[in-house]
């Protein structure tokens, strides 16, 4: 069982209740929010997840985008494309999988 905030989870909560996110699910063993998001732009739909620690909580937003893994050309681009978006930022990161 995870140990978190009660109080933080209450405010995503809230948050999420009032920007109207649908589907929104928070499993107690794990801690954490869970929920998918159209997207739009080519990319079907973002699987969100918020886990609440007991000081902070965290994001991650898992966007399937299909690449041909045998194209060589295809890797390559979308391998540029992640460095490209990791390129700056303070915290967090794309990855490729």
């Amino acid at each position: 069982m995870a140990k978190y905030n009660e109080d933080i989870k209450e405010a995503i909560r809230l948050f999420l209740e009032e920007d109207e996110f649908h589907g929104v699910a928070f499993d107690e063993k794990k801690g954490q929010f869970r929920f998918k998001m159209s997207v739009g732009n080519g990319i079907r739909y973002a699987d969100q997840i918020i886990r609440v620690g007991e000081e902070d909580f965290s994001s991650m937003l898992i966007c399937p985008i299909e690449v041909d893994e045998n194209s060589t050309k295809e890797m390559e681009v979308m391998a540029e494309f992640i460095c490209r978006a990791n390129y700056g930022l303070k915290n967090g990161c794309f990855g490729m999988v």
